[in-house]
């Protein structure tokens, strides 16, 4: 017996706009503006719509690929005539370097969210320039990440961040030299929920008390490759009552032991309700390990990696049998 099959040949036109839409969200922003929105009309006009620029994701390296895109799109085409991205491609010209089509996209993207911005992740190095420029244009902000390669002066984040919302949940600032007005000016987002200073070692601990005095919102905070004093963390846990989640790990083995154990120590009668620990890189011993599992009763996750003074594998699994998730060197 024979049969035939008979191949349907589907529209990918005649689906639902908000289904199309869904889909194309999940397309990179350098993918939405080089090559999605050029594929058709309808693409097009999906693309304008403020709620697909929500969220901004800039921090991966862009590949060269990406840039003679960019370059080569045919501005004859209907689609692009009388459109509000042809003075962004014309006036960018073919001599531009390679970070100037960046900041074009960029502004483009920003320009795009008309206000509704939400969740900004950049990691190019020129986006220092451009700071300012989308904070007056980011209203209703709530999340900003600046990646590691991104050099930006005091003046410019003072300025920057006093033009962000009030309403600003999270903050992740890149390595840095930040000085105390700086850091003041951050403490002003009251509302702040996550705080990430990326590289904080050349910022003093006076400076680091005064913002956190001012976050008591605050429920998670990151400082990487330098330990804090005492007093800084007593700050930290009386200031923020509602910390569950605490990142203090290094790549530089400057504290000795029994300051490592102190810290261990101050962490365990400042911050009862911590969740979420990590100390990798710490140099803390069994004494210090053994003072936050009893000051932290409700923690869940513990990540101690390249801790080398602490006892073996055999002692860790036996001590930290009570914490749900726990990563330490050696564990698989």
């Amino acid at each position: 017996m024979n049969t035939t099959t008979t191949l349907v040949r589907r529209d990918w036109l005649e689906l639902p706009t908000d289904i199309t839409a869904k889909i194309l969200l999940k397309l990179s922003v350098i993918d939405l503006i080089v090559s999605a929105q050029v594929v058709c009309l309808s693409w097009w006009r999906i693309c304008k719509e403020p709620s697909m620029w929500r969220r901004i994701d800039m921090s991966a390296l862009i590949c060269k690929d990406d840039l003679k895109k960019w370059r080569r799109i045919d501005m004859t085409d209907s689609i692009w005539r009388n459109s509000s991205m042809w003075w962004h491609i014309d006036k960018a010209g073919l001599m531009c370097s390679d970070s100037e089509y960046l900041r074009k996209m960029f502004c483009y993207a920003i320009d795009r969210s008309q206000g509704q911005l939400i969740d900004l992740n950049v990691g190019f190095v020129r986006f220092a320039e451009l700071f300012y420029y989308m904070a007056e244009r980011s209203s209703g902000l709530k999340r900003l990440r600046l990646g590691s390669s991104v050099c930006i002066l005091d003046e410019i984040l003072i300025r920057g961040i006093a033009k962000l919302p009030l309403q600003l949940e999270e903050l992740e600032l890149p390595n840095h030299e930040f000085s105390i007005n700086a850091l003041k000016a951050i403490g002003k987002s009251s509302c702040l929920k996550r705080l990430r200073l990326a590289s904080w070692e050349y910022t003093s601990n006076k400076a680091l008390i005064e913002v956190v005095a001012k976050l008591p919102l605050l429920e998670e905070l990151e400082l990487a490759n330098r330990q804090p004093s005492m007093k800084a963390l007593e700050t930290i846990g009386k200031s923020c009552p509602l910390l569950d989640c605490f990142k203090l790990n290094t790549s530089k083995k400057r504290c000795s032991i029994d300051a490592c154990d102190k810290q261990a120590i101050a962490i365990a009668e400042n911050m009862h309700e911590l969740r979420h620990l990590e100390l990798v890189g710490n140099k803390l011993s069994r004494n210090g390990l053994q003072a936050i599992l009893n000051g932290c009763p409700q923690l869940e996750f513990l990540d101690i990696r390249q801790c080398f003074n602490l006892p073996g594998p055999v002692y860790l699994r036996k001590t930290l049998h009570k914490v749900k998730s726990v990563k330490f060197t050696g564990s698989l």
